[in-house]
């Protein structure tokens, strides 16, 4: 049986793939990147110590190699296979690439549309909305990816914004905005579309305006993880977008 677990809630589709390793004591994980055909056949075939066949996960197979002969022979001997088999995709598949493995188990761990609707309103003088969708948010997700988000959008609001480096107490920020290297790794994945629309949504915020915002941000993180935090979570992030 072959189990495709993907999605771009990677967090929680992470956290199912490890669950499900870690029920196996006999196991075999591979490299989906430099995986050949002779490797998968030979860690499919491979016995258990009492004749059981081990499992086998594959990280990365489908979504970061690029379609060819060798990759094709590889999902046309997934398709055949009687082995204990867990794909794991760090990354979105589409329908062209599921539908490949058809009698796979999908296991599809998408982010609430809830979470992107809150992200596309914030902006300063919002408040009522953003509060609204936040609490809509946290009825399918936790305070702590709420934070995470939060953190991901400012990080590429300020790369599209005017801003000016060594002013965040992220040296890895800093570093991606310094001179012209402002294409961090979040704006480089967006489509051409996503990528207007939240240009428009930088233009709403100042400078000094985005870089207060990360700062506040970076302090919950900090007082989060330390246990100095003296109000719950969502509430300390509920004062935060009043604030804004």
């Amino acid at each position: 049986m072959t189990t495709i677990i993907y999605g771009d809630d990677t967090a929680k589709s992470r956290e199912y793939y490890l669950e499900e390793r870690n029920k196996y004591s006999e196991k075999i994980i591979l490299d989906g990147n430099t995986l050949n055909l002779t490797d998968f056949l030979q860690a499919t075939s491979n016995a258990g110590l009492f004749g059981d066949q081990k499992a086998v996960f594959i990280e990365d197979l489908l979504s970061k190699r690029k379609s060819s002969k060798e990759v094709d022979a590889l999902i046309s001997h997934i398709s055949l296979t009687s082995a204990s088999l867990f794909l794991y995709e760090s990354k979105e598949l589409t329908p062209t690439q599921l539908k490949q493995l058809k009698n796979a188990e999908i296991k599809h761990f998408k982010i609430p549309a809830t979470v992107f609707a809150f992200l596309d309103a914030l902006s300063p003088q919002n408040t009522k909305n953003m509060l609204s969708l936040f609490h809509e948010l946290l009825q399918h997700e936790d305070a702590n990816f709420a934070l995470f988000m939060l953190q991901r959008q400012i990080r590429i609001l300020l790369a599209l914004n005017s801003v000016i480096p060594g002013l965040t107490r992220d040296p890895v920020l800093d570093s991606r905005l310094r001179g012209n290297d402002k294409a961090i790794s979040e704006v480089k994945r967006l489509a051409p579309w996503q990528k207007g629309k939240i240009e428009k949504q930088a233009k709403l915020f100042s400078s000094s305006q985005l870089l207060t915002l990360h700062e506040s941000l970076y302090q919950l993180e900090r007082k989060q993880k330390t246990g100095t935090l003296t109000l719950a979570l969502d509430k300390a992030i509920d004062f935060l977008l009043v604030s804004l």
